[in-house]
């Protein structure tokens, strides 16, 4: 007898080929096609093949790669589109799940392994102080091997019995199912004796233990063994085998459609579980997923929405403990440091909040104002994530329930920790990107951000958002009377910074300070040696970084001599500055250097310039060869110079141009000496 064919061996190539690019995509473009064609693929497909291809992109969200995990966030989103609408809205409006296998109803699990967010906030947030007592605190890597509690879930056949074997396992990890007083949250003993009270304080050691006693299968033994070698062949995974077989079983409903509601549990539960993974990535991949996948099968509240239920509300606590409880930060450079599992669960906590009733939202206000008052930083920072999205989604009823946000956002300037302080800066600079003519900010908040400004140094992260959130209150009318108060010479240094981003909110500031503050035109004369300075120091950044440097550094210059004109102030007045910029060209021994501060000096001063002068520089050779060079790369094009150069000088170019190609290129081989003024 012929056995069977694998699944994967009845996917047909071209939907081989779509899933390959969604797990490595070559461009985020590549990604976006193959998610639309496989959407279209799967529309005609039965229902066991839509699951079948769901569990193998989910299988995709734990990919050390962050854009193949983007890529399969998004793609799960477009292909779980697909459930019928009657079953997505059931899912999300189930009030009590039961305890039958019936193939129309929930998993097989008490509904104590729900979460609630109202017991959770209750006793002035007596559960979520359990969670930060006696959950697992989730670092980059972990207290466990995770094949190994793979292997103990993988072990359970039945959809339901994994449902529940997960769950008793995430109740653990959140240190909530041994507790006394919360009977309400659950007290399931099904893995006591495999894991205790201990096991928890410790980090899961004794688990791991445990099970380790058991010798690996064959199967495992094999994984171990290609660890580290390519994924050149794609496997099914373990998760759409089972949701392919559990949506195979599913029989009509009394209405004549096959329910996919246990597909979508088993689903869920295992995204769910993965968001406490003791692996950052396979968190945030597991955050990412249910994100899209909850945009997938929902819509905004509005009166005909199905009434949130069980399961909108157990995500939401969720992930309200793993802002609690991850602790993973990574440094993007010396002096910035991201948090992608805590910026991750704040947007899927603040599209939650757009889902759910006014009143969990006034909890949801609750939990972070109880976050903000801990002692570990890290708590701390979710709270200033939690708000800053949160705000975005709700503004209509964050300011009703959290009256205080601005005072508390403005004390956690001067927080001890540079990432509280980031945080609490961008919750203040995305509310004023919200409310242009918001007061109240800039009023509170100046002092402690500049406090705070002056006080960072090259390795602090929060620099860059402090210059953005000073930025922003320039442009109102206390801002201005505010910086008027200050000596803004001390932002100089920030043109200097080691870091390309903090120069270029730095140069954006000044520009915003020049365009609002009367200054003195010695300051901006100091300004523009500052960013005469900064061009050369920083020619050789190219790409993106570099053009937007450019950018904001000709800009702030522009702004600077236009003030400058205001004042009646003219080149000859600047007489010293010309003498500095010159010698500054001749100082740097390589010659690639020389000519980059030549063109900077060009391209930055010339409508400060007298023809004579402006004659001089173009028909010197260093200049010509500097030029002809710049036209053969994107990264300054002709275009570029025309708008810093006053109409009469556009043709004094044009024509050296065409000399130099006209010309045998020894011709230009002049001294330097050409250069002196």
């Amino acid at each position: 007898m012929t056995p069977p064919a694998s699944p994967i061996a009845t996917i047909p190539p071209h939907i081989l080929r779509l899933l390959s690019l969604i797990r490595s995509p070559p461009t985020p473009e590549h990604s976006a096609m193959a998610s639309s064609l496989l959407q279209n693929q799967l529309s005609t497909r039965t229902p066991a093949f839509l699951w079948l291809i769901l569990g193998f992109v989910a299988s995709f969200l734990y990919r050390e790669d962050e854009k193949g995990r983007l890529s399969a966030a998004r793609c799960l989103e477009s292909i779980a589109r697909l459930v019928p609408k009657a079953s997505r809205d059931a899912f999300l409006s189930t009030s009590a799940p039961t305890t039958t296998s019936s193939s129309c109803t929930p998993p097989s699990a008490s509904s104590s392994q729900f979460l609630d967010i109202s017991l959770m906030v209750a006793n002035n947030c007596k559960t979520f102080e359990v969670v930060l007592s006696k959950g697992i605190e989730l670092n980059s890597r972990g207290w466990e091997d995770p094949s190994i509690v793979t292997r103990l879930i993988d072990g359970v056949s039945s959809p339901e019995e994994r449902i529940k074997m997960q769950r008793s396992i995430l109740l653990h990890r959140l240190g909530m199912s041994m507790t006394s007083g919360h009977e309400a949250l659950g007290h399931t003993k099904s893995l006591q004796g495999l894991i205790s009270e201990k096991d928890i304080e410790t980090g899961g050691v004794a688990m791991t233990k445990k099970v380790m006693e058991e010798p690996p299968t064959k199967r495992q033994k094999t994984k171990m063994d290609n660890k580290g070698k390519k994924d050149e062949e794609m496997e099914t995974p373990e998760m759409a085998l089972l949701l392919m077989r559990t949506m195979e079983r599913q029989t009509l409903t009394s209405s004549g459609s096959t329910s996919h509601l246990l597909p979508q549990s088993l689903l869920a539960t295992d995204i769910i579980f993965n968001m406490f993974s003791p692996n950052w990535h396979i968190r945030h991949g597991a955050v990412m997923g249910m994100l899209h996948l909850l945009k997938a099968w929902s819509t905004p509240s509005t009166t005909s929405s199905p009434t949130p239920g069980l399961w909108v509300k157990d995500i939401l606590c969720r992930t309200l403990c793993l802002l609690i409880l991850d602790r993973f930060g990574d440094y993007t450079s010396p002096h910035r440091t991201v948090h992608p599992i805590r910026e991750s669960a704040g947007q899927l906590m603040a599209f939650i909040g757009t889902i759910v009733e006014e009143k969990e939202i006034e909890m949801i206000s609750s939990a972070l104002s109880w976050m903000r008052m801990k002692t570990q930083w890290e708590v701390r920072h979710g709270s200033c994530v939690g708000f800053k999205y949160l705000k975005l989604t709700r503004s209509d009823l964050m300011l009703k329930y959290h009256p205080k946000l601005v005072p508390n956002a403005v004390e956690d300037l001067v927080d001890e920790s540079d990432d509280v302080k980031m945080g609490a800066a961008q919750v203040l600079g995305g509310i004023l990107m919200m409310e242009a003519n918001n007061n109240e900010i800039p009023n509170l908040a100046f002092k402690n951000a500049w406090d705070a400004l002056i006080l960072t140094d090259e390795m602090s992260s929060h620099a860059t958002d402090l210059l953005r959130l000073i930025s922003l209150i320039s442009n109102s009318t206390v801002g201005v009377r505010k910086l008027g108060g200050v000596n803004c010479s001390e932002l100089f240094r920030f043109l200097d910074h080691t870091s390309s981003t903090v120069q270029i909110e730095g140069m954006k500031l000044f520009s915003s300070i020049l365009n609002s503050v009367d200054l003195p035109p010695a300051f901006m004369a100091s300004l523009m040696l500052k960013l005469l300075e900064s061009s050369r120091s920083n020619h050789q950044i190219e790409g993106v970084e570099g053009r937007r440097l450019n950018a904001a550094r000709a800009e702030a210059f522009k702004v600077a001599v236009d003030k400058m004109k205001e004042k009646g102030l003219s080149w000859d007045g600047l007489e010293a500055f010309v003498k500095k910029a010159v010698v500054a060209y001749f100082a740097p021994k390589n010659r690639s250097t020389r000519h980059a501060n030549l063109f900077n000096t060009m391209k930055l001063h010339s409508q400060l310039m007298s023809p004579g002068e402006f004659a001089i520089i173009t028909r010197s050779a260093r200049f010509l060869s500097l030029l002809h060079m710049a036209l053969g790369y994107e990264s300054i094009a002709f275009g570029a110079i025309k708008v810093f150069l006053p109409s009469p000088f556009v043709q004094d170019v044009e024509a050296a141009v065409i000399l130099y190609d006209r010309l045998p290129s020894s011709d230009f081989q002049l001294e330097e000496s050409m250069m002196a003024v």
